[in-house]
């Protein structure tokens, strides 16, 4: 049988009796587990609990953490700087980039973007979707999501800056990052279906390297999914574990 997992926000320590939010108790009642059976908890910030259901009813759901283990994050984050595409491309992103591997996302309304405003609904299911991804693909740490007003902020990051270049003389991503360091972040900047402005590009040629993903040219959810594969393809052959 196997063991399900479920998120708390709270701080796990070891023989803890754990009360579950009101969406994940009904996520555990869907799931129709009884009194005895185990489960996971995560919190999102690298705690992993092995724990016992106790005890279960409309109102509520508790758990024992029988046994707690901590995994330490990465120097090395992958960013993923995005230029904020319709909901339905961004739900593909947020699910795909974060079994990818992704730490971070910053959103940013671009000069040429179909999309410029960001609503709390809007960024209040995107959160449920890293949640839910994270979940599902066994990582223990829950990206961070922003909303950045331009370029601009977005790219304000302690990070190695690279960006999705389609001009022909673009070196290919892998071959850059042979350059790179492996102790500190690397980001990407993925630009809207209309491509980066004028001024954008002039703004990322100052602060990054534009780099080839693919022979083609990608669309906007295409894109950062190749980016952060390439990135853990490369980050495997150096052996760099990952979070």
């Amino acid at each position: 049988m196997p063991v399900y997992r479920f998120f708390s926000d709270e701080t796990l320590s070891s023989d803890q009796e754990l009360f579950l939010g009101e969406e994940e108790r009904r996520h555990l009642n869907v799931l129709r587990l009884r009194i005895g059976e185990k489960a996971e908890i995560i919190n999102g910030r690298g705690d992993l609990a092995e724990a016992t259901l106790t005890e279960l009813d409309k109102k509520k759901a508790v758990l024992r953490v029988d046994r707690l283990v901590h995994q330490e994050k990465p120097a090395l984050n992958l960013i993923l700087i995005q230029a904020l595409p319709k909901m339905n491309r961004l739900d593909t992103i947020l699910e795909k980039g974060t079994e990818l591997g992704m730490d971070e996302i910053r959103l940013f309304s671009g000069d040429l973007s179909e999309k410029v405003g960001f609503s709390k609904n809007q960024m209040d299911r995107a959160s449920h979707i890293l949640l839910s991804a994270i979940k599902q693909c066994g990582r223990l740490y829950l990206p961070k999501i922003t909303f950045c007003s331009g370029i601009e902020e977005a790219l304000n990051v302690e990070a190695q800056i690279f960006f999705g270049d389609t001009r022909k003389e673009a070196p290919p991503l892998l071959k850059e990052l042979e350059k790179a360091s492996l102790e500190t972040s690397w980001a990407i900047a993925i630009g809207p279906e209309s491509g980066f402005s004028s001024r954008e590009e002039a703004f990322l040629q100052e602060k990054g390297k534009g780099v080839a993903l693919h022979k083609n040219i990608l669309r906007t959810d295409t894109a950062p999914l190749s980016a952060l594969t390439l990135f853990h393809h490369y980050l495997l052959l150096k052996q760099k574990p990952f979070q």
